[in-house]
């Protein structure tokens, strides 16, 4: 978003973890980054350099710079359920939620790097948009920027549900509902099987998906999945088009702060966690 671009396929295989720098390499940092995460968290540092980077854009596009985007691009098993299936869903009324708040500390954090305005700018922009919405008909399908950020949701989900943190743990039904229904996702089809882990979900359930050392991060996953539930698509013209990023970017913070007040996790990012196998398959649905 800081680049006014929608990249369009996120996913795993396009993300580089840890790329290698030149030793010489004395580049100064990207002025359209504002802040890496290591600057939020420790303000004196200066010219980071990148710890991941987004590669393969070759479905990329600019906003607002020209028609709609209505073609289906992405990786199947992360592209947002309105792509998928080339509408948004739903009909009658639509109810928003409140943009979320973040821990005192992570929003003390967020303030020394953006500055009071902007933390409360983006908070009074949503919160003051109205809260429901009662289209005559359907808006058109476009893929606008927060659909982007919801493939970016699938993305933390899948990753942190299958994360290896080093002793084995048995792998619960809930866990294995959620790589299935992930794994074999088809856009295109009538019923989305991913549908009630964006919807329906809870606490509880996010818990069980995840490694039992990584049961802190199930509240963003929750609060995430609950703001991109809904269908922002039908208030477009009245908040920040970078809406969705802001938050992700607010609670991914929030649980970094907590992750690190708690103690790290280390992940082992060439592993994945085993599924149980059961002699008897698990039908693919999900579970709320």
């Amino acid at each position: 978003m800081d680049r006014d671009s929608l990249h369009r396929d996120i996913s795993k295989s396009n993300i580089v973890i840890n790329p290698k720098h030149k030793p010489d390499d004395t580049k100064k940092q990207n002025p359209k980054v504002t802040k890496y995460i290591e600057q939020v968290l420790d303000p004196t540092l200066e010219n980071v350099k990148e710890i991941a980077m987004l590669i393969d854009w070759d479905n990329a596009a600019l906003l607002g710079s020209g028609a709609p985007l209505t073609d289906m691009t992405g990786t199947p098993m992360y592209i947002a359920m309105a792509v998928s299936t080339g509408a948004f869903s739903g009909d009658g009324d639509h109810k928003r939620i409140k943009f979320p708040l973040i821990s005192d500390e992570a929003r003390a954090l967020y303030i020394s790097a953006y500055g009071q305005k902007r933390h409360d700018d983006y908070v009074s922009e949503i919160n003051k948009s109205p809260f429901i919405v009662e289209p005559k008909e359907k808006v058109p399908f476009e893929h606008l920027s927060y659909l982007d950020m919801e493939s970016v949701f699938w993305l933390y989900a899948y990753i942190l549900c299958r994360a290896c943190v080093g002793d084995e743990d048995r792998p619960t039904r809930e866990y294995n509902h959620f790589v299935e229904n992930m794994e074999h996702h088809n856009p295109g089809d009538t019923y989305d099987v991913r549908f009630g882990f964006l919807y329906e979900s809870s606490l509880e359930n996010w818990e069980k998906r995840l490694h039992p050392k990584l049961k802190l991060v199930a509240g963003m996953l929750l609060r995430m999945s609950r703001y991109l539930n809904v269908k922002w698509a039908y208030w477009k013209d009245d908040i920040p088009a970078d809406h969705a990023h802001e938050m992700m970017k607010r609670l991914f913070l929030e649980a970094i702060v907590r992750v690190r007040k708690e103690g790290d996790v280390t992940i082992n990012l060439k592993r994945a966690r085993e599924r149980w196998q059961d002699p008897a398959r698990w039908f693919r649905f999900p579970l709320n």
